[in-house]
């Protein structure tokens, strides 16, 4: 987000999906920096939203954007966010 310039309140849906991701309190991962901060509305979870990312992985163009996200997150841009996120507890 940072590199778009984006802020969390610029989001307008955010999925928490799978048998982890739906499960978690949104408030307290908010708190924790494990997602941007965000109205909590936008926040949805799906438990088997997993099936429908490797749909998705069946149609090129969406392949090569799933390929894109995952280069951006091994960059670990997030882990100095995380950080100071946490040191704020």
């Amino acid at each position: 987000m940072n590199n778009l310039g984006l802020e969390g309140s610029d989001l307008q849906r955010m999925i928490l999906t799978g048998s982890f991701g739906s499960q978690l309190n949104v408030e307290a991962v908010v708190g924790l920096g494990m997602i941007p901060t965000v109205y909590l509305e936008v926040v949805e979870t799906s438990a088997n939203g997993a099936g429908f990312g490797a749909v998705l992985f069946l149609d090129d163009d969406e392949f090569a954007r799933g390929e894109r996200i995952a280069a951006m997150a091994e960059q670990g841009a997030w882990m100095p966010i995380s950080i100071d996120a946490t040191s704020r507890l």
